[in-house]
C-alpha cells in the first residue's frame, strides 16, 4: 500500500495545516480542478479559491482555501494556501 502514497504538506502563513502520506489530493487550479496521485509528473500551478480534498487510506479531509500555489516534484507535494476558511 505504501507504493500508492506520496508525501504531502499544506502550509499557510499561520503555519502547517497538514503533513503526511496521502493517496490523492484534489485542488482548484486556476485552469480547472485537477487531482494529483502518486508519481505525478512535476507540476507548479496557481490555485483559485475553492476546496482542497486530501484522501488518505481511511479518511478524507477537506479544506476551503482562498487561493495559493502547489508544487509536485519527486513524489512530494507542497501546497501553499493564502488562507484557509475552515475544515
Amino acid at each position: 500500500m505504501a507504493d500508492s502514497t506520496f508525501f504531502a504538506q499544506i502550509l499557510t502563513p499561520e503555519g502547517t495545516l497538514f503533513v503526511g502520506d496521502v493517496n490523492s489530493v484534489k485542488v482548484p487550479g486556476t485552469n480547472g480542478a485537477f487531482q494529483l496521485l502518486t508519481r505525478h509528473a512535476a507540476i507548479l500551478s496557481s490555485l483559485e479559491p475553492g476546496e482542497v480534498e486530501v484522501k488518505q487510506a481511511t479518511s478524507l479531509q477537506k479544506f476551503s482555501i482562498s487561493g495559493g500555489f502547489i508544487e509536485m516534484s519527486q513524489n512530494c507535494l507542497t501546497l501553499i494556501a493564502e488562507s484557509v476558511q475552515g475544515q
